[in-house]
């Protein structure tokens, strides 16, 4: 069965870009151009799209709820299903 994306947004930040960091972020310059939505827009949409008893599934999710200024209860991380061999802090990457 195919993936099916429910949400992705590029996010203008509230600072300006000093460095796209592109090589680890994938984002360019360019992709960035005309960009208007803000933290606030994405806080509001998650929370229309994920009730209370959604269970999120992703890889370092606790980065990227940090990032958005969120806490959900039910979340499934696989950096938690899939430890690192060497133990923490390391982390699997898929």
């Amino acid at each position: 069965r195919p993936v099916r994306v429910i949400y992705d947004k590029l996010v203008k930040p509230a600072e300006p870009i000093t460095n796209y960091n592109t090589a680890h972020s994938g984002i360019t310059e360019e992709q960035m151009r005309g960009v208007t939505t803000t933290l606030e827009d994405v806080q509001r949409e998650l929370l229309e799209l994920v009730a209370c008893e959604t269970i999120v599934i992703g890889h370092s999710l606790e980065n990227d709820l940090k990032r958005l200024r969120l806490i959900h209860a039910r979340c499934v991380d696989t950096v938690a299903l899939y430890p690192h061999q060497r133990g923490p802090p390391y982390r699997t990457k898929l």
